[in-house]
C-alpha cells in the first residue's frame, strides 16, 4: 500500500492540509485492519491513530513524503542524480564568517505560494530545519 501512496511523491506531494489528511484517512483504515487482522476484535471507534502507528512501527505518511523531499535534494547535491536544471535553481547559504546556526540553503523571499508549493523550494526549507551537522543545541 506505501509503494502506491508514496510513488512519485516528490512531485506531488500534497500541500493542502484537505488532501494530507485524505491520505492519512487511508493509511489509518489500513492501520484498523491491521488491528482487526491482529486481535480479531475492530478496534473501538474514538481510539486515535497514532497509537495503532507505534504499535505497528509505521510512520505518518506526512513525514515519509518530506523524507523522500530530503532525500531527493541530498540525493541531487551530492550528484547521485544527474539534474543539472533543477540544481542550478538550488542556492547555497554562504556566510562570509562561522556561525553556529546558519541555513544550509537560501531561499528567495516568495511574492506567491506556487513558490512555496514546489517541491525543490520545500525541500530546501525542510532541510534547513534539520539541523544536518549537529552544531545547533536542540
Amino acid at each position: 500500500m506505501r509503494s502506491k501512496l508514496e510513488y512519485g511523491a516528490v512531485i506531488w506531494n500534497p500541500v493542502y492540509n484537505k488532501y494530507v489528511i485524505q491520505l492519512e484517512n487511508i493509511q489509518r483504515r489500513l492501520v484498523r485492519f491491521l488491528a482487526f487482522k491482529s486481535a480479531e476484535v475492530f478496534p473501538p471507534r474514538g481510539i486515535e491513530q497514532y497509537i495503532f502507528l507505534l504499535r505497528f512501527k509505521i510512520p505518518l505518511l506526512l513525514n515519509r513524503r518530506q523524507y523522500l523531499l530530503v532525500q531527493f535534494l541530498y540525493k541531487m547535491c551530492r550528484s547521485l542524480i544527474d539534474c543539472p536544471v533543477l540544481l542550478s535553481q538550488v542556492n547555497f547559504h554562504v556566510l562570509s564568517r562561522t556561525v553556529r546556526s546558519s541555513p544550509m540553503f537560501h531561499l528567495p523571499t516568495p511574492s506567491t505560494n506556487f513558490l512555496i508549493k514546489t517541491p525543490l523550494f520545500q525541500s530546501m526549507s525542510i532541510m534547513n530545519d534539520i539541523d544536518v551537522f549537529g552544531l545547533s543545541p536542540i
